[in-house]
């Protein structure tokens, strides 16, 4: 859907200008915020046709704004991104809350457009899934789960997205030289988010 407006409410700031930047290339009309209370005032004004709804957010979290929202309006839609792991009572909670789609960080930037995609185009009520995560997440535990998630997910997208960019000819247009220059921001990133997975596995935080 050209032009299509989508809200996309995330605290974490390298996630939310990945997700801002990725979905802006692809023709849509992106807001965003970092708040749950602020992504209910914006709803009711701008009138998003998609809301990407993170889970932990400062002030009122996801799944409260998410249920405060329901008992307003039940027809916009939205999908939810987690860093954290939802128990099945949980993740049922959510997903009858009228959600397209439960989606776990880190977020694959092809797994969200084709969602995307798909809930836009969709007519009358969604069919919910749960895209569940890795491995290490299943087995994983403590306080840092959520910041390794996020950092992962930093990691993913800013090369996920120089990937797809490529793929869809959006490099084309620039230098060798623009082109060389991205590159190297995108590694150098990679670099030092591996370093602080590497401290905030090790105990230090990473911040």
């Amino acid at each position: 859907m050209p032009n299509a407006r989508i809200l996309v409410v995330e605290d974490e700031p390298d996630v939310c200008a990945a997700l801002h930047s990725f979905l802006g290339r692809r023709g849509y009309e992106v807001s965003t915020t970092a708040s749950g209370a602020e992504a209910l005032k914006l709803i009711g004004v701008i009138r998003p046709d998609l809301v990407l709804l993170d889970v932990t957010l400062y002030e009122m979290n996801g799944l409260d704004a998410l249920k405060e929202l329901r008992r307003s309006d039940v027809r916009t839609r939205v999908i939810v991104i987690t860093g954290q792991a939802l128990e099945e009572e949980k993740a049922g909670e959510v997903l009858s809350l009228g959600v397209v789609a439960v989606l776990h960080k880190p977020v694959s930037l092809a797994c969200l457009e084709a969602l995307v995609v798909e809930a836009l185009g969709r007519e009358g009520a969604p069919v919910p899934a749960v895209i569940s995560r890795g491995a290490f997440f299943k087995e994983a535990e403590g306080p840092d789960l959520h910041k390794v998630a996020n950092l992962l997910g930093v990691i993913r997208n800013s090369c996920e997205a120089f990937v797809c960019d490529e793929e869809e000819g959006f490099h084309r247009a620039g230098t060798a030289d623009e082109i060389g220059g991205k590159s190297a921001r995108v590694m150098r990133g990679v670099i030092e988010n591996v370093d602080r997975i590497s401290q905030c596995l090790g105990g230090k935080d990473a911040r």
